[in-house]
């Protein structure tokens, strides 16, 4: 499995995971192999780094959920953009910063749907509630 992030165990003790592109299960950052790295971090202190133009809600969802029942002090920075999904992970951070000179930037979900009259209205629907 091609792995889309690092993850980093410090030479203090500290760990550090780097979100440097699209937020995706399919190519991008994805739960699964992040929780699996998740595992073997033994430190307290956990610092996310974010730069990405967004991706799929769901599973930015999903990522944040598992940080934030992480039984971790965990610290998310957003550098250059921080975009739609992106911004799911970084306020799930208990500490959340942003460098002076980056970009944070949250929109309404976006879609598209076919299919029978249900189809769109089952997205429509989804997506109020997003």
């Amino acid at each position: 499995m091609d792995k889309k992030y690092s993850i980093k165990n410090l030479l203090n003790g500290d760990a550090e995971i780097d979100i440097f592109g699209d937020i995706d299960s399919w190519w991008g950052y994805n739960l699964n192999q992040l929780r699996y790295e998740l595992s073997a971090i033994q430190s307290n202190e956990l610092t996310v780094n974010i730069s990405t133009y967004g991706g799929d809600v769901f599973e930015a969802l999903a990522i944040g959920g598992v940080l934030e029942s992480l039984q971790k002090n965990v610290t998310t920075i957003g550098y250059g953009i921080v975009a739609s999904a992106g911004t799911v992970i970084l306020l799930s951070g208990e500490k959340r910063e942003t460098a002076a000179n980056s970009v944070f930037m949250i929109h309404n979900p976006t879609a598209t749907a076919g299919g029978e009259a249900s189809e769109p209205r089952t997205t429509a629907a989804v997506m109020d509630q997003l």
